[in-house]
């Protein structure tokens, strides 16, 4: 679990069984056995599940407190409304803050830009325009590469998965329509075969149980890569700044930011359109036949029955975790990509206003200039205030 979990809650049932001493030495035993599963300090609560459940069922708030749930559910709320949101709001405020850093940057760009002579202007904009195709060369391979991650994330953790759980699924279901078949197969032929053929649709709930745990490791693995790739995003970006920065020599301080992109959920697939129930394939002939013979071909069509099942929901369950994967690609490529482009364009767009602010007049250049200047103080109180709320502090 501690590969797709930051934190986890571990629960010690049965708390009602052991004296006061007793519970404490449990929990002493179990501590360092799950720590060092964990690889870190655990939370252990000692609970009891009958006494919790006797007190919700007859309202008596003495034996849920004696349960010792309680205490666990105002632990994990703590943790769920202050903990994790801190921690969610320091990561949106490190992103406000390279937004602010950049958009500061961007002005003080085009006050360097009214500063220098045209004649030198226009040898750094030429400098950045093959810096320029330089980096968008480096936006398609991001791209490439990115796509490539997403197909090792089917090839590699979803068919292989997906196979086990198919052969592990076809083994127990015939093993329960096995088992199943004698214990009935004295029933008359025609309600043996609809029994049994309630047997196979229990497979349905095995698949949404699957697919609902697979998609949350889908979805932490998608996180991984979009975690790495915006953090080469962001390096292809804070390199166009640096080298403007560097070009113009105005100071610029990257600053790092976690992705909070995530992969869209919901899975949308049709169950039992094809193949047909199990009647639809046994001809009217078996039920005809003595029964000795036909329970016999009944659970031989069972068996069949249950591979084509597993067979066809396999591949629709794959179909839908690639389509939804390929389209969460695609959307996350498109923003990232688009990153790049902005700040392109926002760089290129500062020395342009002051190449034209330059060749408009004293006036317009000292009007702009002030407004420059102006915009950069708003932008440093505003990164103060924001500062204050990734050190912990009230905004």
């Amino acid at each position: 679990m501690r590969e797709y979990a930051e934190r986890i809650f571990f629960l010690l049932n049965k708390a009602d069984y052991l004296s006061e001493t007793d519970l404490q030495d449990a929990v002493a035993f179990a501590r360092p056995a799950i720590s060092e599963a964990v690889g870190r300090e655990p939370f252990i609560t000692p609970v009891s599940a009958r006494m919790a459940l006797e007190g919700k069922l007859t309202g008596s708030r003495d034996l849920l407190e004696k349960s010792l749930l309680p205490l666990f559910s105002t632990t994990l709320n703590k943790f769920l409304l202050e903990e994790k949101g801190e921690v969610l709001i320091c990561s949106i405020a490190r992103n406000l803050l390279r937004i602010v850093s950049q958009t500061r940057f961007r002005c003080e760009l085009e006050l360097a830009s009214l500063q220098t002579p045209l004649a030198d202007l226009k040898q750094k904009i030429m400098a950045f325009e093959e810096k320029k195709q330089e980096v968008m060369l480096a936006k398609e391979e991001s791209g490439i590469l990115l796509e490539g991650e997403a197909k090792r994330i089917i090839v590699k953790l979803i068919e292989p998965n997906l196979s086990l759980f198919k052969t592990e699924l076809i083994r127990q279901v015939s093993a329960a329509a096995e088992r199943y078949f004698t214990e009935n197969k004295a029933l008359p032929a025609r309600k043996l075969s609809k029994a049994m053929e309630e047997v196979v649709r229990e497979t349905r709930e095995a698949f949404d149980t699957w697919r609902s745990i697979e998609d949350e490791k889908v979805a932490a693995q998608f996180e991984n890569v979009c975690s790495k790739f915006t953090a080469r995003i962001n390096d292809t970006v804070d390199e166009l700044f640096c080298f403007s920065s560097e070009l113009f020599a105005i100071p610029f301080a990257a600053v790092q930011a976690d992705s909070l992109w995530s992969a869209e959920s919901g899975f949308y697939y049709k169950f039992w359109s094809e193949p047909g129930s199990l009647s639809q394939f046994t001809s009217s002939v078996i039920f005809a036949l003595p029964r000795f013979i036909s329970s016999r071909l009944i659970l031989k069509r069972i068996m069949e029955h249950v591979q084509e099942v597993v067979d066809m929901q396999s591949g629709r369950v794959r179909y839908d975790f690639a389509g939804r994967l390929d389209k969460s690609v695609q959307g996350f490529r498109r923003e990232m990509l688009r990153r790049i482009e902005a700040t392109v364009e926002g760089i290129e767009a500062a020395l342009q206003k002051g190449t034209s602010r330059q060749q408009a007049g004293e006036r317009e250049f000292e009007l702009r200039s002030k407004a420059l200047h102006e915009i950069v103080e708003r932008l440093d109180d505003v990164r103060k205030k924001i500062t204050k709320v990734t050190v912990g502090a009230a905004p």
